[in-house]
């Protein structure tokens, strides 16, 4: 993988022989848990039967996979918050008698569950909250990419795989509701996801149109809005100022049948969220738009072929590494600095390459 760099961690004396089961403990967001999915095989591979923890709407991402035994949904945000839901899930995860546990997610809450489950092994990174919750601790602060820091996560259980690979397995009613969301539109499609959880990382709309306004001019494409009930009016208004050939599903597809759409696109343009990430699996050519984050964070398109769109050269910028609510200065200079036509050539470029391949 690009850009690859060294882990260190703390090894147990023994090492397992690769057998019982494995947990991987990612109760992060949506792309996190995409991630996240790059350790499934490694662990399956080395013997293990492979669980998954998550947040509950994030649970049919991982159903479909044959080599996952089982999704266990943590509901930290409803019915499971607090000191009695950390007890409640610990408890549940006793049961299951996991050999061993991998925790990509950096967080308080993550560290002290699985610390109460008492599972045996437990590797988390040595720059989680409350490192020492864990019985085996990785170093990954050399490497660059969040897929490879979780990779490095395999290594205090004796496992090689710095090549694994996101992977997504959808069920057929997913395939199937894809191919009728899409029948309508002539190729190339061109996914747009306009949304993400954090305002300063969301393009506005207007930039998004006439992005497809610039890449019209050099193409015949129809567009694809993409996201959840929340990013419907944003679509809307995207659709309606560009006014070309589109299928509007922004709100229409559940977690599998969005990801399988994606599968289905020749390009996807994108803020810097989930999208990415799942077109990544599918090794779909990405423009991701970056904001207020920067890609040396380590979340960027990795996977597939991309271009980064971002304004280089503000002193202000990055000024958060998951993004705000708002412009720390108010003016939110990233976004009105990034042109749409600098975006519109780079998703030409990428349509280009994709029809010579």
């Amino acid at each position: 993988m690009n850009g690859a760099g060294l882990c260190s961690g703390t090894l147990s004396p023994t090492v397992s022989g690769g057998k019982g089961r494995a947990l991987i403990a990612q109760t992060g967001f949506l792309g996190d848990v995409v991630l996240a999915t790059a350790l499934i095989e490694p662990l399956a591979d080395a013997g293990y039967d492979v669980y998954v923890l998550v947040r509950p709407e994030h649970a049919p991402l991982l159903r479909s996979d044959p080599i996952v035994r089982g999704v266990i949904t943590d509901d930290k945000r409803a019915g499971r918050r607090g000191l009695s839901g950390v007890l409640k899930t610990a408890r549940e995860l006793r049961a299951y008698k996991f050999a061993a546990v991998l925790s990509p997610h950096r967080s308080h809450r993550t560290a002290a569950t699985l610390a109460l489950a008492r599972i045996p092994r437990r590797v988390g990174f040595a720059s989680s909250p409350l490192p020492w919750l864990f019985s085996e601790r990785v170093d990954a602060g050399a490497v660059s990419h969040q897929i490879e820091r979780n990779l490095c996560l395999l290594q205090p259980l004796g496992i090689q795989r710095a090549g694994a690979e996101m992977r997504l397995a959808m069920p057929v009613e997913a395939t199937r509701a894809a191919a009728e969301h899409l029948s309508p539109g002539a190729r190339p499609l061109v996914g747009v996801a306009a949304g993400s959880a954090w305002p300063t990382k969301r393009w506005p709309a207007e930039k998004f149109a006439q992005t497809l306004r610039e890449l019209g001019r050099r193409a015949e494409f129809t567009a694809v809005f993409l996201g959840t009930g929340g990013d419907r009016a944003g679509a809307a208004k995207i659709a309606s100022l560009w006014g070309g050939p589109q299928v509007n599903l922004a709100g229409r597809t559940d977690l599998p049948a969005l990801c399988a759409v994606i599968e289905r696109l020749d390009l996807l343009i994108a803020n810097d969220s989930a999208p990415v990430h799942i077109a990544g699996a599918y090794r779909v050519p990405t423009v991701a738009v970056f904001l207020a984050t920067h890609p040396a964070f380590g979340f960027g398109p990795l996977s597939q072929p991309f271009r980064i769109a971002q304004v280089e050269g503000l002193a202000c910028r990055p000024c958060s590494a998951h993004g705000g609510r708002r412009c720390p200065l108010g003016h939110f200079e990233c976004a009105v600095r990034l042109a749409p036509e600098t975006v519109a050539e780079a998703a030409a470029a990428l349509l280009s390459e994709q029809r010579a391949r």
